[in-house]
């Protein structure tokens, strides 16, 4: 799977989400953003400590 269908992917979840994230209330919507950063920073994470091993 290349990084540009990844990309459309989850432009195409986030579109789904967006009418079900406004419902949601705004701390939930913090945490879930929260989330959301974390998960896209592991895959650097994972990278950058298998470097350093």
């Amino acid at each position: 799977m290349g990084v540009g269908s990844r990309v459309r992917l989850a432009c195409g979840l986030l579109k789904l989400w967006s009418p079900v994230v406004k419902e949601l209330d705004m701390k939930m919507l913090k945490k879930a953003k929260v989330l959301w950063l974390f998960l896209l920073q592991l895959p650097s994470c994972l990278v950058s400590w298998e470097e350093e091993k």
